[in-house]
């Protein structure tokens, strides 16, 4: 029996399919590419900083040295050009004070007198009337001239009045 078990597994051997090569084991995926190093941020630009008084904007400085000297169009411009509440814009806008402005007049106080005549009622002209009346034009006059601000001479303001009211 025995040999009747070889034969037979001699048989079945030689039967038996021969075994399928294995297949060959896949490769390993290649390994992730390291991710890049991250870039680092740029330093953001610095803030512009805004010409606030001499010395910080070369172009104002020349405005302001020129209008120090006297030219009321350089004092002008460095108001215009110069930012909101720097120290450019005061100093132009203190100096074109102290300037007379290019062909300014003096304007004439019986224009501006007529002018505000034009626009009053009439109860409001009869009211500075009867003040010229009880009180005197000169005397009007001062009160006129005090009261509203008004630079102007009190004798040429008081013979206007009188022209009016008289």
């Amino acid at each position: 029996m025995r040999k009747t078990l070889i034969a037979l597994a001699v048989v079945l051997a030689a039967c038996s399919p021969e075994p399928e090569p294995a297949a060959p084991a896949p490769a390993p995926a290649p390994a992730p590419a390291p991710a890049p190093a991250p870039e680092p941020e740029p330093e953001p630009a610095p803030e512009p900083r805004t010409p606030d008084r001499y010395g910080d904007d070369p172009y104002l400085d020349v405005l302001w040295d020129r209008c120090d000297d006297g030219n009321y169009d350089a004092c002008d411009e460095l108001f215009w050009e110069s930012p909101l509440n720097s120290d450019y814009e005061t100093f132009a806008l203190d100096r074109m004070a102290e300037l007379d402005a290019p062909g300014t007049t003096e304007i004439d106080p019986a224009l501006v007198l007529d002018i505000v005549w034009a626009g009053m009622t009439g109860a409001e002209k009869a009211e500075i009337c009867d003040g010229v009346v009880l009180f005197g034009s000169v005397e009007a006059a001062e009160i006129i001239t005090g009261a509203g601000g008004f630079d102007a001479d009190v004798n040429a303001v008081a013979a206007w009045l009188e022209g009016k009211c008289l």
